[in-house]
């Protein structure tokens, strides 16, 4: 085989592995997650949501204007050997807490590739300075880690509703009232950890229900959205 045939062979095996990289690097990538996807689902991998894999959002669902809550998504079920999340929100940030396993693309939370080990996830949730109600949506993948996108891979979505309402109104119904007070009283003297602390009680975010809360309700007792 002479010098030409030699550099026309090689040029025909680069030319036919180039887009076999091109597509192997694309399918790494998703590994570092992907936004977009938290209503739709992860549609790239199997057409519909997968019954067998659960996906849940815990956090606060009723809460104040202008403050930061912690939110965690769990996903069960599925193959679990690669895993994801997408959440976004319709109102207020998203703020990344743990950089090692999420990271914020376009304003929306998603996994890094270590990130892609882990079955739960948490973040921030800093709330907008209006009234009224916002939802979090979230697709969460389970994936079967073996690089290709196929129907082995499974996916459900989920979504929470959160109510932004006025401080003291511990019942989300957009007044301060004696049903509030009520709530207030069964968290009073309470703090974090206990069972009937409630941190919508503890107005003054400082990690127990007292006196100085009691007259932060106080002052806006009467008062509605």
């Amino acid at each position: 085989m002479n010098k030409s045939e030699v550099l026309i062979l090689a040029f025909i095996v680069l030319f036919v592995s180039l887009p076999l990289m091109t597509i192997y690097t694309m399918v790494g990538a998703k590994s570092d997650g992907i936004a977009g996807y938290s209503t739709a689902g992860c549609t790239c991998h199997s057409p519909n949501p997968s019954p067998s894999v659960s996906v849940f959002i815990s956090g606060q669902t009723v809460v104040i204007p202008n403050a930061t809550y912690t939110y965690t998504v769990t996903v069960t079920g599925g193959p679990l050997a690669s895993n994801g999340l997408d959440v976004s929100v319709t109102n207020g940030t998203l703020v990344v807490t743990d950089s090692t396993n999420t990271l914020l693309l376009s304003g929306e939370v998603a996994q890094t590739s270590v990130g892609a080990s882990q079955t739960s996830w948490s973040f921030d949730w800093t709330t907008p300075s209006t009234y009224g109600n916002v939802t979090m949506y979230l697709a969460g993948f389970s994936g079967d880690g073996d690089g290709r996108k196929d129907a082995d891979d499974l996916w459900n979505t989920a979504s929470l509703t959160i109510i932004v309402t006025i401080a003291g109104d511990l019942d989300g119904d957009g007044d301060v009232d004696w049903f509030d007070f009520g709530d207030f009283a069964a968290a009073y003297g309470s703090s974090i950890g206990q069972p009937n602390y409630n941190p919508l009680a503890d107005l003054d975010a400082d990690g127990d229900v007292d006196w100085f809360d009691f007259g932060d309700f106080a002052a806006n007792y009467g008062r509605s959205i």
